[in-house]
């Protein structure tokens, strides 16, 4: 199956064309003009070095979140744009799956932090499962930066956009995994969304939507005028 696959979850995004689950090649977002004006270009650079046509892609893997507003609203926009005119099946990926599937194989349990903006973190928690493949050990949470921190138990690797920046000391016994591991790439979307529509699984592309941790900064600002509205 071809695949065209979308990583655009955090600030430099991805592109990549895979055959299965073979990455065929892969393309970074230059940081020049943004995601909404680079990701069509790199998608078409993209295909004409592959020599794919838009109508041979048979499937569309694309990052659904956590992650930048702007960049998921732009991401899944396209691929479900693209799924739609070309009759091609779309699948969606969790960022935080994306992060866990390159762990290095040694890691037995992986704690994965997303910044989540106003000192909060998006947070998940992963195990090795029999099979090898990093499991999830529970549902995402949105916690304080140092809540996070205090509940990680010895042991537990760690990764994620949350550690960039990060300059105080991690828990003893937790140690962060290499700068490598901490983002999501379109190879690896691919790679993803490849095994699921090999299982017959795809999104409903009218459903499709990111999954925001919280609402964006004018939503939130909306709301207090409402509730100020409200009081008034």
């Amino acid at each position: 199956m071809r695949i065209l696959a979308i990583e655009t979850s955090e600030s430099v995004g991805s592109v990549a064309a895979l055959w299965g689950e073979q990455v065929l090649l892969e393309r970074r977002l230059p940081l020049s003009k943004g995601t909404a004006a680079e990701l069509a270009p790199t998608i078409r650079e993209v295909l004409q070095q592959v020599g794919w046509c838009p109508m041979g892609i048979q499937g569309v893997g694309v990052t659904i979140g956590p992650g930048s507003f702007t960049g998921l609203r732009v991401g899944v926009t396209t691929a479900k744009t693209l799924a739609y005119a070309i009759q091609a099946a779309v699948a969606g990926v969790d960022t935080f799956e994306a992060i866990a599937a390159v762990c290095p194989p040694e890691v037995p349990s992986l704690a994965v932090g997303i910044d989540g903006q106003q000192g909060q973190i998006v947070c998940k928690q992963f195990r090795r499962g029999c099979d090898g493949e990093m499991v999830a050990s529970g549902p995402w949470q949105l916690v304080d930066r140092d809540t996070w921190l205090e509940r990680l138990p010895p042991g537990i690797a760690v990764a994620g956009s949350a550690l960039r920046g990060f300059s105080g000391n991690l828990p003893q016994g937790v140690q962060a995994l290499d700068s490598r591991f901490w983002t999501p790439t379109a190879s690896t979307v691919g790679r993803l969304a490849a095994r699921r529509l090999a299982r017959g699984e795809c999104d409903d592309l009218w459903s499709l939507t990111p999954r925001y941790h919280r609402p964006s900064a004018a939503e939130e600002r909306w709301e207090r005028r409402q509730q100020k509205d409200r009081g008034g």
